[in-house]
């Protein structure tokens, strides 16, 4: 009977270092793979937020609206739309509502290059180009916030 009884022990010794093992491994996993979304979200956040800024600064050292056809296009956001989730976790909560924000401004910043590509002229006034001047670069300052954020899990 001592024989079996160790035998049973060890079975049951082995189960539970295999449970504790198991769950171990997932949890570690599982913070490797929101490491690398949170990552992710990162990257193509700013990345939009990047080139939104780069097309306003662009217009306004120009001094000329860009005829476009998509301004979809021109002003992406998708990764916003898809990642905000996980950005709302990298930040804090007065520089997510900064980045709400910024992305209501290049919405703004949107119909404002639509209703200007309808125009036969498209010469910016200098007011305007000061204007949007003034939005790029509070969006390349959020962008910059964003980017020195780490990204824990």
């Amino acid at each position: 009977m001592g024989l079996e009884l160790a035998t049973g022990l060890f079975g049951l010794g082995g189960v539970i270092v295999g449970a504790v093992a198991t769950t171990g491994g997932q949890v570690l996993l599982e913070g490797s793979r929101e490491r690398r979304v949170g990552s992710r979200a990162k990257k193509l956040v700013a990345g939009e937020l990047f080139h939104a800024e780069l097309v306003m600064g662009v217009a306004a050292d120009q001094l000329e609206w860009p005829r476009i056809t998509d301004v979809k296009a021109l002003f992406p956001v998708s990764a916003w739309a898809e990642y905000r989730a996980y950005v709302v976790d990298l930040v804090d909560g007065d520089a997510f509502d900064r980045l709400v924000g910024t992305y209501a401004k290049i919405e703004i910043a949107r119909e404002l290059f639509q209703e200007a590509a309808s125009r036969a002229d498209n010469t910016m006034s200098a007011s305007d180009a000061v204007d949007l001047k003034k939005v790029a670069d509070t969006i390349g300052r959020e962008r910059r916030i964003l980017g020195r954020t780490t990204v824990l899990a």
